[in-house]
């Protein structure tokens, strides 16, 4: 196999193939030099002919990492890897130019020195405007001024680690991951409150010899329901519901079964009968007029 000299794998308008730097986000020239370098890579390591999908998927990962190290929010792989595609096509397009033509072309150099631009923000940005982007795409006010530069001049680069914004981004993400398991957690516990109750009301229907469709608790005819409807006001048991951290369905299914085991709710009379809907009506309006009155005392 005849080796391969550096003239014959110079590109006459990019140069020759190289990693791109992580100090600063690469432009599309660094991107079609980078892809070059790592497809004769894996031709080196025995893949003699890598598809053109393998080595933009590589080279898209490796530009994601250094847009991350940035803090900059990108668009999806998928879109990275077929910009990567469109840009190497466009530099294979250069080097086929003859080379009485290629005077020509010089000034294809100018949009090869251009940002390879994947942030997700679409905004007119400028460095005394902050990004108006939804929070997924939204570019941190911290990074603005350095996007616009590798956008333009291009003489910022991405330092060492920022030891009082990092402490406070991880400060974030575990106040984060702390709500998420709140979430998660109350949800299972009004599952299995939701489960037990079933369970308890079912054991009690079997031992009586009555199934469900025969309890006036909870076998509501919806044509009766429309005309009797459940309108008093219920502040204390939202209240009670709050301080033990009872779930809405939870809370109304407790509240029927006492109704239902003083006689309150029969299959005749079931105006008291109330759902999960109506509890957490009250504990809204509970919430509310609780704030109110803390601002007026504010006041």
């Amino acid at each position: 196999m005849q080796r391969k000299t550096r003239k014959s794998t110079q590109h006459y308008v990019l140069g020759q193939p190289a990693n791109f730097t992580e100090t600063c986000l690469p432009t599309n020239k660094d991107v079609s030099l980078h892809y070059v370098f790592i497809r004769n890579e894996l031709i080196a390591s025995g893949n003699a002919n890598p598809s053109k999908m393998a080595v933009a998927e590589k080279v898209a990962s490796d530009i994601e990492a250094v847009w991350k190290t940035a803090s900059i929010p990108t668009v999806t792989h998928k879109s990275v890897s077929n910009k990567v595609q469109s840009c190497v096509s466009k530099a294979q397009l250069v080097t086929k130019t003859s080379s009485c033509k290629r005077s020509k072309t010089d000034h294809q150099d100018e949009e090869f020195d251009k940002l390879f631009d994947i942030c997700t923000c679409r905004c007119n940005l400028v460095e005394e405007k902050m990004c108006t982007c939804p929070k997924e795409r939204k570019v941190p006010q911290l990074e603005v001024a350095f996007l616009l530069d590798q956008r333009g001049a291009r003489r910022m680069i991405i330092g060492g680690i920022d030891v009082q914004v990092t402490a406070k981004n991880q400060s974030s993400m575990q106040r984060k991951r702390k709500f998420e398991a709140a979430v998660e957690r109350e949800k299972l516990r009004a599952t299995e409150s939701t489960v037990s109750d079933v369970a308890c009301f079912s054991s009690d229907e079997r031992s009586s010899g009555k199934s469900d469709s025969d309890d006036p608790a909870f076998d509501v005819d919806a044509t009766r329901m429309g005309s009797q409807q459940m309108r008093r006001s219920l502040p204390r048991l939202a209240a009670e519901c709050d301080r033990f951290n009872i779930s809405n369905r939870a809370g109304a299914a407790i509240v029927n079964a006492a109704f239902k085991g003083l006689g309150f709710i029969t299959r005749e009379d079931q105006h008291l009968l109330i759902d999960h809907s109506k509890s957490r009506r009250e504990r809204n309006k509970s919430r509310q007029q609780a704030c109110q009155q803390t601002s007026v005392n504010t006041n």
